[in-house]
């Protein structure tokens, strides 16, 4: 114990000694379902509900994730694995395929589609204009597409007639919203009179087959990273699941 033999500030070093290790946590929580967009069949670590609906989306009818994943972090969870499942199949070998339900409508001798799957096409519109300029070609008019009343893409000038104008090659190539097929084959088309249109139809994809298998993985590639799903560190099943809409077998 040293001696101070003034006043003062003095600074004094303690050996403090070994410090415990800390207890940490060695299980995580991990989902596996159905959700609206995200990558599939690839677990995901998610902080937070922002992070999960910006990754996998909202909440979807018939569908029981996003809700477990709200509740889990509405509760004070922490980190969780998100696993997406019902890919289409067509790299399974299975012939399985997914139900899109992208929005549709018909304007004239076409029909149009939207790109994004699920309900968000529903906010998406399409309407033939006449083409700008002085003297356009007869069967030239512009075609805008927009979403929620606000105007997202234009082409002008574009035409029923075959070549680089034509309304299919050019919204085909340059859209990021829509698709656009020729909904009668053969013979000449007509110019689509003016007017707009909505695209309707739009629903949450789901799976023409979902059973046992697509929860559990087929291999590495499908398991959970170590540490998930079961305490103490070990590989195993997800510790929670979403309700299949239908299981084969």
């Amino acid at each position: 114990m040293p001696t101070y033999l003034s006043p003062g500030v003095y600074v004094e070093e303690v050996d403090a000694g070994s410090r415990p290790i800390e207890g940490v946590g060695t299980a995580v929580a991990a989902f596996v379902g159905l959700a609206a967009q995200g990558p599939f069949n690839s677990p995901t670590l998610i902080a937070n509900w922002a992070q999960f609906t910006q990754v996998f989306g909202e909440f979807v009818e018939g569908s029981y994730l996003a809700h477990a994943v709200y509740g889990y972090f509405s509760n004070g969870g922490g980190v969780c694995y998100v696993v997406r499942i019902g890919e289409n199949g067509a790299s399974d070998g299975k012939g399985r395929k997914e139900l899109t339900g992208s929005a549709q409508a018909s304007f004239g001798p076409y029909r149009v589609r939207a790109l994004e799957g699920g309900t968000a096409g529903n906010d998406l519109s399409v309407e033939v204009a006449d083409a700008a300029g002085e003297s356009p070609a007869e069967d030239a008019f512009k075609l805008v597409v927009k979403r929620g009343g606000k105007v997202e893409e234009s082409f002008d000038g574009v035409t029923v007639g075959k070549g680089r104008q034509n309304v299919a090659t050019v919204v085909n190539a340059k859209s990021k919203l829509i698709r656009i097929e020729e909904a009668t084959s053969g013979g000449a088309l007509a110019r689509p009179e003016k007017g707009a249109v909505a695209l309707a139809g739009g629903a949450a994809a789901v799976p023409s087959h979902l059973g046992a298998d697509d929860y559990v993985g087929d291999g590495p590639a499908g398991r959970l990273p170590a540490g998930a799903g079961r305490p103490g560190g070990r590989p195993g099943r997800a510790a929670r699941h979403d309700r299949p809409l239908r299981a084969d077998g």
